[in-house]
C-alpha cells in the first residue's frame, strides 16, 4: 500500500473500533426506541444514552442532574458524579485496538498509518463528547477526549509489539547503524546489567501478574457459582424492573460490561478487604453489610449474612501465590546464568509481591467509584486496603514458594 492507502484503511480501522462499542449499545436502544415507544420520543435521548455508556465505559467522569426527572429521589437535590468505569467497554475496546495494531504493523508505512489511527480515533471522541452535552449530563471533555484514545493507542502499542516480536523485526543490530535514540540506550543500559538481576526482576514482574490473572480466573468461576446460586433472586430482581423484552435485552448488554467489574470486586473479595456498595456497606469475606441496593439484576449474586467458609476463601490467594512463586523459581533456575541465592530468591519474592500488589490496586481503582447520588458515592473495593493485603499475601506466600526445593549448585 501507497501513504494516502495505508492512511485511509487506519482511518477506517478506528472507526470501526468506536463503532463497535458504540453499535453494542445503539442497536438495543434503538429497538426499545422503535418496537417499545413506537417511534415516539426525540432518537438522540437514546444516542446520548449509549454515548454515555461508551464514555463511562472508558472512565469518563460524569456529572448528572436528575432532580428535576426524579424529584423524591434522596441524594439527588444536587448535581452528583458518576465517576466508576465499565470496565468491559474499555476491554472491547482494548482487545479491537490489539487486533488494529496487529494488522497496520503488516504495512510499508505502519507509523503513518498507526497516527492516523490513533489521531482519527481522538477525533471520534472529540466528536462523541460534543455530541452528548446535556444540562443532565455533562461529561469531562478532557476525559472524554483522552481515556478513550489512551485505551486505544494502548492496544496499538500491545498490538504491533506482539506483531513485531512474532516476526523478529528488531531483534537484530544493522553493522554501523546509529543507536543514539532514548529507547536504544535504554535496551542498552539494561543488557549491561548482570543476568541474574535482570533475571529476577523479570520474573518477579511475571509472576506478580501471573498471581494477580489466576485471581481474577478464581474469582471468575465464584462469581458464576454465585450467579448459579441466587439465580431465582435475579430473576426476581428482572421481573421488579419492568423492562420488557427489549428493555430486558438493553439491561443485560449492559451488566455484561459490568462483569469485568464484578470480577474484580470478587478478587477484593478473595484478598480480604472486600467491597462496598454504598456508603457505610460491606461485602467481605467474613460477613456481609448492605443498605437498600438498585434494582439492577446481577446484585442479588451478592451474599447475604455470615459467611461459614470466610477463612477458607482467604487461602485461596494465599494458595495461588505460593503455587506461581514455585514455578517462578524454577524459571529462574531454568536460565543458564549464574545460581541463585538466598537474597536473590528474597528479591524475587519482593518484586512479584510489589508488582502484584500494584496491578491488584489498579484494577481495583479502575472498578469502583462514584455511581450515582447519595450512599452510591462509594462502590467498589477500598484500592488503598487491596494494594495492602495483596502486597502482603503475595510477600508471605509467594516469597514461600520461591524459598521452596532446593538451591541450584554452581556450575
Amino acid at each position: 500500500m501507497n501513504r494516502p492507502t495505508s492512511a485511509l484503511f487506519a482511518a477506517l480501522e478506528a472507526v470501526l473500533v468506536a463503532g463497535t462499542g458504540l453499535g453494542i449499545a445503539i442497536v438495543p436502544l434503538s429497538a426499545v426506541w422503535a418496537i417499545q415507544y413506537g417511534f415516539q420520543p426525540d432518537w438522540l435521548i437514546f444516542w446520548r444514552a449509549a454515548a454515555d455508556f461508551w464514555l463511562i465505559g472508558h472512565g469518563v467522569d460524569f456529572s448528572f442532574t436528575i432532580s428535576q426527572a426524579i424529584p423524591d429521589l434522596q441524594g439527588a437535590e444536587q448535581p452528583f458524579p458518576v465517576t466508576i468505569a465499565l470496565l468491559g467497554v474499555a476491554l472491547l475496546t482494548l482487545l479491537l485496538s490489539i487486533r488494529t495494531g496487529r494488522r497496520l504493523d503488516q504495512l510499508r508505512f505502519s507509523r503513518l498509518a498507526t497516527l492516523v489511527a490513533v489521531l482519527t480515533f481522538g477525533l471520534l471522541s472529540l466528536g462523541v463528547v460534543f455530541s452528548v452535552r446535556h444540562d443532565l449530563a455533562l461529561p469531562s471533555r478532557f476525559q472524554g477526549v483522552l481515556l478513550p484514545t489512551a485505551v486505544f493507542a494502548l492496544g496499538m502499542f500491545i498490538g504491533r509489539l506482539r506483531s513485531g516480536l512474532r516476526s523478529g523485526r528488531g531483534s537484530k543490530r544493522v553493522p554501523g547503524q546509529k543507536t543514539a535514540d532514548g529507547a536504544s540506550r535504554l535496551r542498552g543500559w539494561w543488557l549491561n546489567q548482570p543476568a541474574l538481576h535482570r533475571a529476577v526482576l523479570v520474573e518477579g514482574v511475571r509472576g506478580g501478574v501471573a498471581a494477580i490473572l489466576l485471581l481474577l480466573a478464581a474469582s471468575a468461576i465464584v462469581l458464576a457459582v454465585s450467579i448459579g446460586v441466587n439465580f431465582g433472586r435475579i430473576v426476581a430482581l428482572y421481573e421488579a424492573v419492568h423492562g420488557e423484552v427489549f428493555g430486558g435485552i438493553a439491561l443485560t448488554v449492559g451488566q455484561i460490561f459490568l462483569l469485568p467489574n464484578l470480577i474484580v470486586w470478587a478478587a477484593s473479595w478473595l484478598i480480604g478487604p472486600g467491597f462496598a456498595i454504598g456508603v457505610g456497606s460491606s461485602v467481605g469475606p467474613l460477613g456481609v453489610n448492605l443498605g437498600p441496593l438498585p434494582a439492577l439484576p446481577l446484585f442479588g449474586a451478592i451474599p447475604e449474612g455470615q459467611n461459614e467458609v470466610g477463612y477458607f476463601v482467604l487461602a485461596v490467594p494465599l494458595l495461588i501465590a505460593f503455587l506461581v512463586g514455585v514455578l517462578v523459581r524454577r524459571r529462574i533456575e531454568a536460565r543458564d546464568i549464574q545460581a541463585p541465592g538466598t537474597v536473590h530468591f528474597l528479591s524475587t519474592g519482593l518484586v512479584m509481591a510489589i508488582s502484584g500488589g500494584l496491578l491488584a490496586a489498579l484494577l481495583s481503582l479502575w472498578s469502583g467509584g462514584a455511581a450515582g447520588p447519595g450512599r452510591l458515592q462509594q462502590v467498589g473495593p477500598d484500592f488503598l486496603q487491596v494494594l495492602i493485603w495483596m502486597t502482603l499475601e503475595l510477600a508471605i506466600a509467594g516469597t514461600l514458594g520461591v524459598l521452596s526445593g532446593r538451591t541450584r549448585p554452581s556450575k
